[in-house]
């Protein structure tokens, strides 16, 4: 199950669907990669460019996405834990 829907209100239970969300989104980790890789081409220095929203569907791709995200928007604590990880294995290979 990827993150499909955004939770808003958990009270209400209202949600939305992520299609815009989710196009706007995109568009934006698009810009992110491009501005990484222009970087990267002028700079002696390699930063890595961690796609959280990649690692989060793979993540929910086994299961609950609500265990990694309960609004589809905030990691919980798993989400931030994961995200560590992911950060820790792509700057640690710059060591």
């Amino acid at each position: 199950m990827k993150f499909d829907t955004i939770r808003v209100g958990k009270q209400q239970g209202v949600t939305v669907k992520h299609g815009t969300f989710r196009k706007e989104t995109d568009k934006r980790r698009e810009i992110v990669r491009e501005l990484a890789k222009s970087y990267w081409e002028k700079s002696d220095l390699y930063i890595p460019c961690i796609d959280t929203q990649k690692l989060f569907d793979e993540a929910a791709d086994g299961g609950d996405a609500q265990y990694w995200s309960a609004d589809g928007v905030h990691p919980t604590p798993a989400g931030q834990w994961l995200l560590a990880q992911e950060w820790l294995t792509c700057f640690h290979e710059l060591l």
